[in-house]
C-alpha cells in the first residue's frame, strides 16, 4: 500500500472557525445526534447478534448522508474543492512537462526507427489476429495516426498463416466454444457475436474498440468488414 502523505500545515492553521450566532453549532448538533443514533443502533444490534444485512445497509447509508451534511455545514466541501483544483494544476503542469520531454525525445528518433516501430506493432496485431481471430490482415488495412491504430478486418474466416495456428474448421469449432453464433461454418453477425468479438479483442488489446461494422445479408447476416481502433500503443507490444 502506498503511504499517504498528511498535510500537517493544515492542522497548524490558527484561524478560528467563525460562528457568532451559534447557527452552525445548532445545525451540526442535530446532525451529530442523528449520526450517533444510527451508528449506536448498528453497534448495539451487532453486539446482540441481531444486525441483519438489510438493517446494516439502511442505517449506514443514513449515517453516510448525515456525515456528508455535517461536512457540508462545516464548509469542508470547499476545502476538498481547493485541494482538487490544486492537484489538477499540479497534474496539468506535470503533463505539460511530460509532453515537452516526449517531444524532445521524438525529435531525436529517426524516420527509419519510426517505420521499424510501426512495422513491429503491425506485426504484433496481425499475428495475433491470424492465430486467434478471424484471420487475414493486409498491410494496407492497417493505418496509424497520432493517437491510434485503425485496422479494417475481414469478417470471413481464414486459416492461420503462422506455424501452430488453426485451420478454418478448427477456428469455427473454437469460435463455437467461445459462444459465437455460427451457421454453415460462418460467423453470424449478431449482438451476441459482436460482444464476444469485442471481449476477444480486449483480452489482448485492452484499449481496443469496434469503430464500425459493415454487415451483408445472404441467407443470414454476416460481417463483411469490421473496423477496429486501438488507442494505446502500449497494447501493441
Amino acid at each position: 500500500m502506498q503511504e499517504r502523505k498528511i498535510n500537517f500545515e493544515r492542522n497548524d492553521d490558527p484561524n478560528i472557525v467563525v460562528d457568532p450566532n451559534g447557527d452552525i453549532a445548532k445545525k451540526i448538533n442535530k446532525i451529530y445526534q442523528n449520526l450517533k443514533l444510527n451508528l449506536g443502533f448498528c453497534y448495539d444490534q451487532l453486539v446482540a447478534g441481531k444486525l441483519t444485512e438489510g438493517m446494516k445497509e439502511t442505517h449506514l447509508s443514513l449515517s453516510e448522508a448525515y456525515m456528508v451534511d455535517f461536512l457540508s455545514e462545516m464548509n469542508y466541501d470547499s476545502i476538498i474543492k481547493k485541494e482538487k483544483d490544486s492537484r489538477y494544476l499540479e497534474i496539468r503542469s506535470l503533463n505539460d512537462e511530460n509532453r515537452q520531454l516526449r517531444r524532445q525525445l521524438g525529435e531525436k528518433v529517426s524516420n527509419e526507427d519510426v517505420r521499424e516501430k510501426i512495422k513491429i506493432m503491425s506485426q504484433v496485431f496481425s499475428k495475433w489476429w491470424s492465430m486467434n481471430g478471424f484471420g487475414h490482415v493486409s498491410n494496407s488495412d492497417l493505418t496509424f495516426s497520432q493517437y491510434r491504430m485503425r485496422v479494417n478486418l475481414s469478417g470471413h474466416i481464414f486459416c492461420s498463416r503462422y506455424e501452430g495456428g488453426m485451420s478454418v474448421k478448427e477456428k469455427i469449432e473454437h469460435f463455437g466454444r467461445l459462444g459465437f453464433d455460427i451457421d454453415d461454418e460462418q460467423i453470424i453477425a449478431s449482438d451476441n457475436s459482436t460482444q464476444i468479438l469485442l471481449k476477444l479483442l480486449k483480452s489482448r488489446f485492452p484499449r481496443a474498440d469496434i469503430y464500425e461494422m459493415n454487415i451483408i445479408y445472404n441467407s443470414f447476416p454476416k460481417y463483411q468488414n469490421i473496423i477496429v481502433e486501438i488507442t494505446d500503443f502500449n497494447d501493441l507490444i
